[in-house]
């Protein structure tokens, strides 16, 4: 009889162990399944920083370097409904040693999964840049600067721009995207042991817009570089090579790729050589009546247009002439990937400690049960 109970009682725990295990492994599987939707969530990226600015060291005269950023604003929470990150302006490089940033300073990172949209900002009034400790050696105006990207779309843009057309170095005016070059003293540049030489220094808008099927991602920034030759006073070249590099407004996104890489890209890049008239292929219909049978196809035909109609521009300046005042929380046509968010990162941890502890229990009640049979 008590043979009897043990027996089943054996044969229950063989059965709840069963169930625990089979339960812990389809768990498992249903947590790993997740796994790659979670990573994908973790795939954006959105970064802002107002100043970055890298000097280089010069030993021989000597310069110290200096590499350092201020401003931040890192990728927001995007497991979440909407998320919204401001700067962080406690300057922990010492820029501030360096550089003057003047007016309203704004740098920001924002999520919307409603629509899909990771936004950034980068704004600020003015800038002014000692180098080598000479006050206002480079002064520059207001920096604005944006970019988007949107979830499974070729939406990406982004533009970086002033409110001037020129900025000041050494007192001179510089124009935008010139290379200009100025004649420059030891005592302009606070180095006893240089005679005389050439700066060369140029200003300019950055702007990188990628919209591809394995890639959408959208940055822009202003840059403004200097490079030297310098001479002692034998005539003898010291040093030749950069000074610095100060980048202003710096903004970056990074999305999810259109789910469907076969499906074309709703807003073409810009053909860099435009299509020409085709001379080989005639018309498809040059003319309803021809006037005689043996007549060439015109080689401009009408109806072929020697460039495309609509040419969205890659440059957000040139698609867009007025800034976006704030993010568009349209959904994307069809459904937009807040129709069904990836499970993130906590809920995936959750199902796979949970596919274990129920693996393991079950695999110990059903060792358990072998036992009690046994004995």
């Amino acid at each position: 009889m008590m043979s009897g109970m043990g027996s089943r009682g054996a044969r229950s725990v063989r059965a709840a162990g069963t169930v625990l295990a089979v339960t812990g492994i389809v768990t498992l599987v249903g947590g790993l399944l997740a796994a790659p939707a979670s990573l994908a969530a973790q795939d954006r990226v959105a970064e802002s920083t107002l100043v970055e600015l890298t000097v280089t060291p010069i030993p021989v005269i000597p310069v110290e370097g200096f590499d350092g950023a201020y401003g931040t604003a890192g990728t927001p929470d995007t497991g979440a409904p909407s998320d919204h990150v401001d700067g962080d302006f406690s300057d922990p490089d010492g820029v501030l040693d360096l550089v003057t940033v003047n007016g309203t300073q704004v740098v920001e990172t924002s999520w919307d999964a409603a629509s899909g949209q990771l936004t950034t900002r980068g704004n600020a009034t003015g800038f002014e840049f000692d180098y080598n400790g000479v006050d206002d050696f480079l002064t520059a105006g207001s920096v604005d600067s944006y970019a988007r990207c949107v979830d499974g779309q070729a939406a990406a843009l982004a533009y970086a721009r002033t409110d001037a057309v020129q900025f000041m170095v050494l007192g001179q005016s510089i124009p935008y995207y010139v290379p200009t070059e100025i004649a420059v003293t030891g005592a302009d540049l606070n180095m006893p042991g240089v005679a005389g030489g050439t700066v060369t220094v140029l200003g300019q808008a950055v702007e990188n817009v990628v919209n591809e099927p394995e890639q959408t991602s959208a940055e822009a920034y202003l840059e403004y570089t200097a490079t030297a030759e310098l001479y002692d006073e034998n005539g003898d070249l010291v040093y030749s090579g950069p000074l610095f590099d100060l980048t202003v407004g710096h903004v970056k996104v990074e999305c999810q790729a259109p789910v469907d890489p076969q499906t074309p890209s709703e807003t073409p890049t810009t053909p860099t050589d435009p299509p020409t008239t085709p001379t080989e292929t005639p018309s498809e219909s040059p003319s309803e009546t021809p006037t005689s049978p043996t007549e060439t196809p015109s080689e401009s035909p009408s109806e072929t247009p020697t460039t495309p109609t609509e040419t969205p521009s890659e440059s957000p300046s040139a698609s867009e002439s007025t800034p976006p005042t704030g993010p568009d929380t349209t959904p994307p046509a069809g459904g937009g990937p807040g129709d069904g968010l990836p499970v993130t990162g906590g809920p995936v941890g959750i199902l796979l400690a949970a596919g274990t502890a129920a693996t393991v229990s079950g695999l110990l009640l059903l060792w358990a049960s072998r036992r009690r049979l046994r004995g």
